[in-house]
């Protein structure tokens, strides 16, 4: 297994190193603390899985021009993202893409005890093709009224699917999913979501 480890905290990367090396006999873990380090090491080496701490990338994501070369570089890989934040609540990581995995950062012990039997790719989408579109309009700030015109649709099947998306994405309301959305938005963009 190689495995790229992307977090500025010098002893979360020591740590997860430390783990992966003792529990795995060949493995190759390399560790750098930013995603412009990360993008010199995936041209030079691609390893099989990148383990990357999003936390900053979330929060800060005003002309992140980098994100969306280092998410499309990845593609090919398993990434698996984390954030320090109580969201998302489970205790495995949610498979937002094929090979995409989102969690947070305090059940990371629990993930790199599954890392040597990584996640299979799925072929299901996370979101139907009419959660996708009220969730392009709904982050595009419109109102229920205006979405179910849009839609054709009843103001409850509209909060019905507001409220699938958060429990899909094991958030509690909707400044926990706009938070991940900034995330999201790579792998469901707005310009690419199906129009009806």
């Amino acid at each position: 297994m190689r495995l790229l480890v992307v977090d500025e905290c010098c002893y979360t990367r020591l740590g997860v190193a430390s783990y992966v090396a003792a529990a795995t006999n060949n493995a190759c873990v390399k560790c750098c603390a930013s995603i412009e380090q990360a993008m010199a090491l995936l041209q030079n080496d691609l390893p099989n899985l990148v383990l990357v701490n999003m936390t900053e990338h979330y929060r800060n994501h005003a002309g992140d021009t980098l994100l969306p070369a280092f998410i499309a570089a990845c593609q090919p890989l398993a990434l698996y993202m984390y954030i320090d934040a109580p969201y998302p609540a489970g205790e495995q990581p949610l498979q937002i893409a094929e090979h995409t995995f989102l969690f947070r950062k305090a059940i990371l012990a629990s993930v790199l005890q599954d890392l040597p039997n990584a996640h299979q790719p799925w072929s299901t989408p996370l979101f139907s093709s009419q959660e996708q579109a009220v969730m392009k309009y709904w982050m595009a700030q419109w109102s229920t009224h205006k979405i179910t015109r849009k839609l054709h649709i009843s103001p409850s099947t509209v909060y019905v699917y507001k409220r699938n998306i958060t429990e899909k994405l094991q958030t509690r309301n909707r400044l926990e999913f706009y938070a991940l959305y900034h995330l999201l938005r790579f792998y469901y963009p707005p310009h690419r979501l199906l129009p009806v």
